[in-house]
């Protein structure tokens, strides 16, 4: 499984918050604020992610347990969305054995500090309201690719192709099935453009999956599953793609 990391595992623009502050307010807390039906943004809420915004750009911990809960409530909808992401990640991990990537543009080093902050160990996750598992142990820092990678060359790369070299972590590309999720369909298009692969009709033609998913077989006779459900820049995963998702790998395993 090889997941985007803004708009896809987390609700918001993360890179932008951390990197284009001044941006990422202008798009999320005004002028369309008001238009959205929303309460404006206090002077000490945006004073507030100003600076969990400076912590993280200088890969600091957020020291305050307000400020973990603000992050996760601003950048990943809250804590009873992060329980639902990251039963999904177990549900994949445990039942369909499968390992877990990030790729993304941004910078990989804010990346896995940002995964830290949503550690359960922190006040507002206890057990009673997120899974136990820590989401930095899900993703683990070999298996988080930032800008340095080439997210199409990754998955080629997982896929077999012996056309891709190594990347920078070691990683086995011994992988019958890919399953990449991205808000942003360019990497997906640069795949069908640069790697040989025989698109597959839906085993079930009348499944609403046939418009959540492209699957597509390679050479070597490996899948690749692309969803195509996110809106880009959107709020991320939701629980029904996370759902479709499950359905798509019972489809073809």
């Amino acid at each position: 499984m090889v997941f985007d990391f803004d708009c896809t595992l987390s609700s918001k623009h993360v890179y932008h918050f951390i990197n284009a502050h001044s941006h990422y307010l202008s798009r999320y807390h005004f002028p369309y604020i008001e238009a959205m039906g929303l309460p404006p943004s206090t002077p000490q809420r945006l004073e507030e992610l100003k600076c969990i915004s400076t912590a993280l750009r200088r890969l600091r911990p957020l020291v305050k347990e307000s400020d973990r809960t603000l992050f996760v409530d601003e950048c990943f909808h809250g804590w009873a969305r992060l329980r639902g992401l990251k039963d999904f990640l177990l549900t994949l991990q445990n039942k369909y054995h499968a390992d877990l990537f990030i790729a993304s543009r941004g910078d990989k080093d804010q990346i896995v500090n940002c995964l830290k902050e949503l550690d359960p160990s922190h006040v507002g996750a206890s057990t009673t309201t997120i899974s136990s598992q820590k989401m930095s142990s899900l993703f683990p820092t070999e298996r988080v690719f930032g800008q340095d990678v080439n997210k199409a060359d990754l998955i080629k790369y997982l896929l077999g192709n012996p056309h891709v070299g190594t990347p920078s972590e070691p990683v086995s590309r011994d992988y019958q099935i890919v399953l990449y999720v991205d808000d942003c369909k360019d990497e997906h298009h640069e795949m069908l453009n640069t790697m040989w692969m025989q698109r597959l009709p839906h085993r079930k033609k009348d499944s609403p999956l046939t418009k959540q998913f492209e699957v597509y077989q390679t050479r070597q006779g490996k899948l690749y599953i692309y969803c195509k459900s996110l809106e880009y820049n959107g709020t991320g995963i939701t629980t029904e793609i996370m759902r479709d998702c499950l359905l798509i790998l019972n489809d073809h395993l």
